[in-house]
């Protein structure tokens, strides 16, 4: 984000190997001064303009504070209170595996040696077909829209691995950081909670990788990393409508579509 060093996001740089896509700047050097990417800038604004929002004249940077060894710097260069763009919405379909549509209970034929009644068949198949009616009509897919609350730019942290020492001694372990992506440009998308199932939530990650795709912000990888969600479910029951106490969420850090 304020750097010059190639990401491994680029085709050319894709097989980089660990802590060598790397800037002084990036790593917290004394001395080095941070320069503002024009193409971060631009794919964010690209962003911001696919997800209908409200991209602001004046937006600030500012600083998260907080200590982990992938964050060289010690805090995050975030645009929490200050974003580039808000006020979005996405219009976009729940997402099913495969067309939920349960097969109708057969009627059973008579075999010898089984004493079955014709009414007997006749309660299962009705009892069934109410069962598929009342799943046809639970599963119908219909448009959804997901309000988004802010998309601002930040930096990436690096990332960390746990290793072995020993392939016998599970206990022995050592963490290795790749410092190739700490500084890379992200673009957070932040929503308002209106998700309520998770055939929603895979359905709004896989309509913006489409729309990123489109404007060319980003290529939609998500096993890679360019692409990633975290969601905050809420684990409190509903009551009455009122909105679930803050203490009440749990935020879940998902990668693929597929874990969505």
């Amino acid at each position: 984000l304020f750097s010059s060093a190639p990401t491994r996001h680029d085709p050319a740089f894709r097989d980089a190997p660990a802590n060598t896509l790397v800037h002084p700047y990036d790593l917290a050097y004394p001395g080095t001064l941070p320069s503002l990417s024009l193409a971060a800038v631009r794919a964010s604004i690209l962003s911001a303009a696919a997800l209908n929002c409200d991209v602001h004249r004046c937006s600030r940077f500012e600083r998260k504070h907080y200590f982990y060894p992938d964050l060289p710097h010690g805090y995050q260069i975030t645009q929490q209170r200050w974003p580039l763009a808000s006020d979005g919405l996405v219009t976009f379909m729940p997402h099913f595996n495969q067309k939920v549509k349960p097969k109708k209970g057969k009627k059973k034929k008579r075999r010898r040696g089984r004493v079955e009644s014709e009414q007997d068949d006749s309660q299962h198949e009705s009892g069934e077909d109410a069962w598929n009616d009342g799943q046809e009509a639970e599963f119908e897919p219909r448009p959804v829209e997901l309000r988004i609350e802010r998309v601002q730019m930040e930096q990436d942290t690096g990332k960390t691995t746990t290793h072995n020492l020993a392939d016998d001694d599970r206990t022995a372990t050592e963490s290795r950081i790749d410092y190739n992506r700490a500084g890379c440009a992200l673009i957070e998308i932040v929503s308002h909670p209106d998700l309520r199932s998770a055939h929603e939530a895979a359905g709004v990650v896989e309509k913006i990788r489409k729309l990123l795709k489109q404007v060319g912000s980003c290529d939609g990888r998500m096993e890679e990393g360019s692409l990633r969600c975290d969601l905050n479910v809420s684990v409190a029951p509903i009551d009455d409508g009122e909105r679930p106490p803050p203490s009440s969420r749990e935020e879940l850090p998902l990668g693929t579509g597929e874990r969505v």
